[in-house]
């Protein structure tokens, strides 16, 4: 009897502890589960994506214009430019592809008195990626590089073909996107004029 009973007590004692053993595995478990659902959403924040930029609709068309800014101060010389834009990604970073045409339009001032910025008078077309490096709830930042064609060459860059560079930050508001650029034009160095173009400007752009 007197063994029976202390098998017994054996018996319940390690169905007690296998009891506390599982017991602490769930709450293990539970625990990697909520610290892995944490780190993901940190993850998700800090990983860009572009559908989140478009306001997960395929297509986005912006208008943009910019002023002209030379290492002296800013000229009234105008780029004017329409963009359709697609959600790709890039080297398995998230970010959109271009279609763009644009105007470069010149006004009365320059930062050289003596140089007049109707010369620049010109149409643009190219295509271009952007890329997202950046993305917070309804703000984002990147760049993009593109490759265009001018309708002249010029004195500042002597061919018509050039190289754009842009970086960029945006608040997505659903169906409307607001972005602040600055815009590099050049055509690095392919020919011997190649002082380029600088620009400061606003896009307003439509997602659907």
């Amino acid at each position: 009897m007197i063994g029976l009973k202390i098998m017994s007590s054996q018996r319940l004692v390690t169905i007690r502890y296998m009891n506390y053993l599982n017991a602490i595995i769930k709450s293990s478990e539970n625990e990697l589960l909520q610290r892995f659902s944490h780190s993901s959403l940190v993850i998700f924040l800090l990983i860009p994506n572009s559908v989140l930029a478009f306001s997960g609709n395929q297509n986005q068309f912006s208008i943009s214009s910019g002023i002209s800014s030379r290492s002296d101060g800013l000229e009234e010389l105008y780029d004017i430019n329409l963009q359709y834009s697609q959600p790709n990604q890039f080297f398995r970073l998230p970010g959109r592809r271009n279609i763009e045409v644009s105007w470069f339009v010149g006004g009365e001032y320059s930062t050289n008195e003596s140089e007049d910025l109707s010369q620049y008078n010109q149409f643009i077309a190219g295509a271009s990626q952007d890329v997202f490096l950046f993305y917070s709830q309804n703000f984002y930042a990147g760049a993009g590089l593109g490759g265009y064609i001018k309708s002249k060459s010029t004195h500042r860059i002597s061919s018509k073909f050039t190289f754009g560079q842009k970086v960029f930050v945006g608040l997505a508001t659903g169906r409307i996107n607001l972005e602040l650029y600055f815009r590099h034009y050049s055509n690095g160095t392919l020919t011997y004029r190649n002082a380029g173009h600088n620009f400061l400007g606003f896009t307003f752009s439509y997602n659907y």
